[in-house]
C-alpha cells in the first residue's frame, strides 16, 4: 500500500529523474546525428534524398515526444519545489550555453560538435519548463470548494 509519504517523495523526484532521462536521450540523439552528418558528407547526397534530412526529422519527433512527456510530468505529476526548480533552471541554462563555453574555455570537456543541437535546445527547454513550474499555480491550489 502506498502511503502519502511515498507519494510525496515520488512527486518530488519524478521531475528531476525525467529531466536526467530527457538530457540523456538528447545527448544520444546529438551523437547519433553527428555520426549521420559525417556519413552524409561522405556520400554527397543533397536534398530530400539525403538520409540526414530524414534522420533530422525523426530525431526531432523523438525529441518532441520526450519533451511532451517531460512537460506532462512536470506540470501534472510532480510537486512544486523551489530548490529543485532553481537547480534545474541553472542546469538547463548551462546546457544551453555550453557550446559557447566550449569555444571560450578550452579545458571544458567536448559535449557538442555544433552549436545548435538537440542537447542544447533540451537545456533551454528544461529551463523554461522549470520556470513555468514555478510561475503557474496548480488549479487545485487556487480553487476552494464552497461546500
Amino acid at each position: 500500500m502506498h502511503t502519502s509519504v511515498d507519494r510525496g517523495i515520488r512527486s518530488r523526484v519524478i521531475y528531476p529523474i525525467g529531466v536526467l532521462i530527457t538530457l540523456g536521450l538528447a545527448y544520444l540523439l546529438d551523437s547519433w546525428l553527428f555520426t549521420q552528418t559525417r556519413l552524409a558528407k561522405s556520400t554527397h547526397l543533397v536534398g530530400i534524398h539525403d538520409p540526414l534530412f530524414l534522420w533530422t526529422i525523426i530525431s526531432g519527433l523523438v525529441l518532441f515526444a520526450a519533451w511532451l512527456a517531460l512537460s506532462w510530468l512536470a506540470l501534472t505529476k510532480s510537486s512544486r519545489s523551489l530548490p529543485i526548480s532553481l537547480i534545474i533552471i541553472v542546469i538547463g541554462l548551462i546546457f544551453y550555453i555550453y557550446p559557447y563555453l566550449e569555444m571560450l574555455i578550452t579545458w571544458l570537456p567536448m559535449l557538442y560538435f555544433t552549436v545548435r543541437t538537440p542537447l542544447a535546445y533540451t537545456g533551454l527547454f528544461i529551463a523554461v519548463l522549470s520556470t513555468l513550474q514555478l510561475i503557474l499555480k496548480y488549479p487545485n491550489q487556487g480553487i476552494k470548494s464552497e461546500m
